[in-house]
């Protein structure tokens, strides 16, 4: 039996409604497919222009209009139902009909809180699919329990689903291609499962946009992802990366400062937050790092070159060209002890 499933309707009480009826059969189609399940999810946008947006069915679906989607998708049956969602509980029900005279084969309801949301999708989908192919295994959900981050991931979907239909401009703002799945990344750190699922898939739209040019929505991306995590190393660098590479300044520098904060490697990233800063003349603030970056032996030739440009800048020369003469007479980095030796000729009036 071949399934054609429907958004479902709804009560629009509120802006998310729309967003449960069409998610709910969405992730229903999905179990159903994963069992063996001969299954499409059918979603209904409206287009006006160049501009698509998702359709809110707020009434029984006409016999008529099931029978002719089905007719054109080649499905034996359709699914449709009904949800809504408060702040305590959750109303959920799917029925199965038979696309040619619409006879009702199989249906099941619930009213539960909203802590067992993530549970309600596999009960209806054992429902039908003991009517559909009796004898598949429905697997256990693959919805988080936390109803907060069910939401995330929900209105995330959604987002997906205008995106592939009409591409980025349809999305109120072109975050929200990112936005609610950062969310569930931020939420899911503090509340039991989807942490993984949720970063691997940002992390893939991350790189997809990096590869296909969209550098700014990556570098955007990339630092909400690095400021849902908190204090993941990886993250930050990444966001720093990609936001030199889109030109993002501002996002640049948070990025560093986090780095320095929670680096394994703290003095080297406060070296490239020093040189950051001394390279857009804020030549004061780049001395503190710089000196903090000094305090690793590994580091201090580096350090103490670009402490010069800093004091230089300042107008402080000749704390500057002790600091030179410190890195060409006992320094070990070739390649500073050169560019320290440049600055004191420079400062002399040399060539």
């Amino acid at each position: 039996m071949r399934i054609a499933v429907f958004p479902f309707q709804t009560r629009r009480s509120d802006e998310r409604q729309g967003v449960y009826a069409r998610q709910f059969p969405r992730f229903l189609a999905l179990h159903l497919h994963r069992a063996g399940v001969d299954t499409e999810y059918c979603p209904w946008t409206a287009r006006r222009g160049r501009q698509v947006s998702h359709v809110v069915v707020e009434a029984p679906l006409p016999a008529n209009v099931l029978r002719s989607e089905a007719e054109q998708r080649g499905a034996d049956a359709v699914l449709v139902g009904y949800s809504h969602v408060s702040s305590a509980r959750v109303e959920l029900r799917a029925q199965l009909l038979r696309a040619s005279d619409g006879e009702l084969l199989a249906e099941w309801d619930a009213v539960r809180t909203r802590i067992n949301m993530r549970n309600l999708v596999c009960e209806a989908a054992r429902v039908i699919a003991a009517c559909a192919a009796p004898g598949v295994e429905i697997e256990a959900p693959r919805l988080p329990e936390a109803p907060e981050l069910v939401d995330a991931l929900f209105c995330d979907a959604d987002n997906q689903q205008l995106i592939e239909t009409g591409g980025h401009a349809c999305l109120r703002d072109e975050d929200d291609a990112w936005r609610h799945l950062a969310r569930a990344v931020r939420l899911a750190t503090t509340r039991p499962g989807g942490l993984e699922c949720a970063r691997t898939e940002m992390q893939r739209r991350i790189h997809r946009w990096g590869e296909e040019g969209s550098t700014s929505m990556a570098a955007r991306a990339a630092t909400a992802l690095a400021e849902a995590l908190s204090t993941d190393e990886d993250a930050w660098s990444d966001a720093m990366t990609r936001s030199e590479a889109a030109g993002d300044k501002d996002a640049m520098e948070i990025a560093l400062r986090q780095l320095a904060e929670h680096s394994a490697d703290p003095q080297s990233a406060r070296l490239t937050l020093g040189v950051f800063l001394l390279r857009e003349d804020r030549s004061s603030e780049a001395v503190e790092h710089l000196r903090e970056a000094g305090s690793d032996p590994e580091r201090r030739d580096a350090a103490d070159t670009y402490l010069g440009l800093a004091y230089a800048a300042s107008g402080d020369l000749e704390t500057a060209l002790a600091k030179w003469h410190r890195v060409v007479e006992q320094g070990r980095d070739t390649r500073m002890i050169r560019i320290a030796r440049d600055n004191i000729a420079r400062a002399k009036g040399g060539t």
